[in-house]
């Protein structure tokens, strides 16, 4: 017999709040909680019991302010995550208000994504400097909207100065641009256990973390360049179990040799590749001498060119103990696939695009799961540095939220229903019909909202 949802124990319904809250497009300003404390009565009494749906805030605009208020007074005593962006344009947050509303909360976030100029993060760490308020931060990401980094020096001394206001810090992600050469030690490196940074020329962060650090588990290198490690001495990583390489302007082969000779990684278990497709990089007569990682399984490759036998080479030389391969817009010569694939005599799960046919061979074919994947997946490289992308979940670091009409308020009042009205009972305010109305005009085209 069917169970009416109006109907489902308190427990499942919290369980079923806390999945939608994590959904990528409930962290639009039309976030799930409000839309589920705006149903009936009973749902809000259940979403304000579960103070774990309020823990994930996004500033973008003015009106979200009040929102962030309401989640970090229901959230208590949650520690939480906090995201301001004010990049949009035009930008309308008060910045100096949001931090002021943060400030009673901020010993309970967890983790921290901001998007600020240059002044308005500068502003924050005079506020910051020296009060220890940003002990339970673990995981900070870093973007400096107004400022045009430079390949050689990187963003502005702001950044780092609140990174370094974080003594606790364990995963960091540095978004505006390459790291300044005399500021890494600033940075609580040899505490840190993720690492995800766009490279400079030199490297000088990336090295210094790589010749010190003995707890670094992820590191992840954007705009990644063979020269990043040219006449560098080298280095041993025994705690680095995921590597990440988003290729600039340096060839597969040539990446991962320059690489293998710098730095020793002898636990190394996950390596994910993204690489160019442009075939005009590399040099035919470099050299393949590679260093193993040995106990490397799982390899994910997109968007490289497997067209010369020099980069087939140094896939295999750098381990021959592949379980996991995952394969997504590989540029190739015929067969260069198949040839991958039998010098992995341990495979046991390939991940290639949706509507793909490759050929295993005849040894391959019994013990070798083939799974696919959508032709345009993305290689999630560290989610719990992404927890504030919104809409379809894309990679971009902040993207202007698409406009999403609000189906109910969070702050109107309930009404009983003893009158044997159905729970889903349209509960908006004369207002909000107005905000749909000029929202749906915004977005070019008419909405119609049920509730129910």
């Amino acid at each position: 017999m069917p169970v009416l949802i109006e109907k489902l124990p308190d427990e499942l319904l919290a369980l079923i709040f806390r999945t939608a809250a994590e959904l990528p497009l409930s962290r639009d300003q039309s976030a799930a909680p409000l839309t589920i404390a705006g149903v009936c009565q009973h749902w809000r009494a259940v979403a304000l019991a579960s103070r774990e749906i309020w823990t994930t805030i996004h500033v973008s605009e003015e009106r979200s302010l009040d929102i962030a208020a309401l989640f970090l007074e229901r959230c208590k005593p949650y520690s939480f995550r906090f995201t301001i962006d004010t990049k949009i344009q035009p930008c309308s947050v008060d910045v100096d208000r949001a931090l002021q509303l943060l400030l009673p909360h901020i010993y309970r976030c967890s983790t921290l994504a901001l998007c600020l100029t240059d002044e308005e993060l500068s502003a924050w760490n005079g506020v910051l400097d020296g009060r220890d308020m940003l002990p339970s931060v673990r995981t900070l990401t870093l973007a400096v909207h107004s400022f045009a980094p430079d390949e050689l020096w990187g963003p502005p001394y702001s950044v780092f100065n609140f990174a370094a206001q974080c003594a606790n810090l364990q995963s960091l992600r540095l978004a505006s641009g390459p790291p300044h050469i005399h500021l890494h030690t600033d940075l609580h490196a040899l505490q840190l256990t993720t690492l995800d940074v766009h490279c400079a020329w030199d490297g000088a962060l990336v090295r210094y973390v790589c010749h010190h650090s003995v707890v670094l588990q992820t590191l992840v290198l954007r705009k990644y360049s063979a020269s990043v490690f040219d006449g560098a001495a080298p280095a041993t990583l025994p705690s680095l179990t995921c590597l990440a390489l988003e290729y600039r302007d340096t060839a597969l082969g040539e990446g991962l040799t320059n690489l293998s000779l710098f730095l020793d990684l002898p636990n190394l278990e996950r390596l994910t590749i993204k690489g160019s497709t442009e075939r005009s990089l590399g040099y035919p007569n470099h050299s393949r001498d590679v260093q193993p990682f040995p106990r490397l399984r799982e390899l994910h490759l997109q968007d490289v060119v497997l067209e010369r036998e020099l980069d087939i080479d140094v896939l295999q030389a750098i381990s021959t103990n592949i379980t996991d391969l995952r394969l997504i817009n590989v540029v190739e010569h015929p067969g260069s696939s198949a040839e991958i694939l039998a010098r992995y005599e341990h495979l046991c799960v390939l991940e290639i695009p949706h509507g793909t046919d490759i050929h295993l061979p005849a040894p391959m074919r019994e013990r070798v799961t083939v799974r696919s994947v959508p032709a345009h997946a993305e290689c999630s490289i560290l989610p719990e540095l992404e927890f504030h992308l919104r809409t379809d979940g894309s990679r971009a670091e902040f993207e202007p939220p698409t406009p999403v009409v609000h189906v109910c308020s969070d702050f109107c009042e309930f009404d009983d229903d003893d009158d044997g009205d159905s729970p889903w009972k349209d509960t908006r305010s004369d207002a909000e019909h107005l905000l749909e109305k000029v929202a749906a005009r915004q977005l070019g085209r008419t909405t119609v909202l049920a509730v129910g």
